[in-house]
């Protein structure tokens, strides 16, 4: 799947999609400044379990205390090698920051509609990207009110309907699980963290470690 936007006119039979955030909708001085939603998409998720598993037995010290990896907690060693792991794999990533400050102004109240509308924003440029015949986004859990998920399901859905690459839109099911027992979550919270040091503290230093299989960057204010 590398470099797949020049060859889009190829046709998947099925696609994951994990998407994960970073930052917080917060707005005390302790707040961040950025919110990240960011994606990676594979025909070949299962090799996800490979790198997770690999780089668990590679740090096994330093995860040994954790049921999942966690940007936030790993080690430069850790976050350097599985953000390595994530470019040598087939697939591609996605990722939407927004500026909080002008974001959530106009928002207000409504601060669950700005984070799915991000996350849509990324849905959308993902299948906008590929043809598939099913389409699995799989999200963090992030709440068991029903009627909530089925908004958040809407809001994915409509947006990959509106932007789809083929003649027929993919038949897509939206899955709410624990990251713990995701991988593809696991490297998705690893390339939201890449980005979001890149935004929040101008380090690039682990955003270029997965450049080659990034197909859409966008900051919005």
């Amino acid at each position: 799947m590398k470099g797949l936007f020049p060859i889009v006119l190829l046709l998947y039979n099925h696609i994951d999609v994990y998407l994960d955030e970073s930052g917080d909708l917060g707005l005390s001085p302790s707040s961040s400044k950025h919110l990240v939603v960011a994606g990676i998409a594979s025909a070949e998720s299962f090799r996800f379990r490979r790198l997770v598993r690999e780089t668990r037995r590679r740090f096994g010290s330093e995860t040994s205390r954790w049921s999942e990896l966690k940007f936030n907690r790993s080690s430069n060693n850790l976050r350097v090698h599985l953000l390595k792991g994530i470019a040598a794999t087939d697939s591609f990533i996605v990722w939407t920051g927004i500026v909080k400050r002008g974001s959530l102004d106009k928002f207000k109240s409504r601060r669950e509609e700005l984070v799915r509308s991000v996350f849509a924003e990324v849905a959308s440029e993902v299948s906008g990207r590929l043809r598939s015949r099913r389409m699995d986004l799989v999200v963090d859990r992030r709440t068991n009110k029903e009627r909530e998920k089925k908004e958040f399901d809407s809001v994915l859905k409509a947006a990959v309907f509106a932007k789809h690459a083929g003649y027929f839109p993919p038949l897509v099911r939206v899955r709410h699980i624990d990251s713990f027992n995701s991988y593809g979550l696991q490297l998705a919270d690893h390339i939201a963290g890449a980005v979001f040091r890149m935004l929040e503290f101008n380090d690039d230093s682990y955003i270029r470690l997965i450049t080659p299989r990034i197909e859409y960057g966008r900051l919005k204010f």
